[in-house]
């Protein structure tokens, strides 16, 4: 559910179409539902799977240790909830972003371009 605020790239979206993520684009809070697509057809196995996933707080913290070791190639600490594994996450992603930043007279825009592509942006 991607809620007012949220930026998802176009790859990002074609990504989760192609292996069956459901989005859900959402109101504040979730209240009201305003776009949403069907990948993979009419089949809900992989929606329930997703939403049992959500719902149970054990198997969601798995999940989020999982993502978190596929985004960093180590295991992510232990003992720690989803808001530590967040911050900590956020932490590692802003980190390099600041260098470069620091170091060039780039915007934001550009240096998200560059973190993405390895090439400097041309504005």
């Amino acid at each position: 559910m991607l809620e007012p605020g949220t930026r998802v790239s176009h790859a990002a979206v074609h990504l989760a179409s192609t292996v069956g993520t459901l989005l859900v684009w959402v109101g504040e809070a979730g209240v009201r539902v305003y776009s949403s697509g069907q990948p993979g057809g009419a089949r809900a196995d992989k929606l329930l799977y997703q939403a049992k996933l959500a719902l149970d707080d054990d198997l969601r913290l798995k999940v989020v240790r999982k993502m978190y070791e596929l985004r960093f190639r180590e295991p992510p600490p232990a003992r720690r909830s989803i808001e530590q594994l967040r911050g900590i996450e956020g932490s590692r992603v802003r980190r390099p972003t600041r260098c470069l930043q620091s170091n060039t007279a780039l915007s934001g825009m550009a240096v998200t371009t560059i973190l993405k592509t390895g090439k400097k942006a041309m504005w």
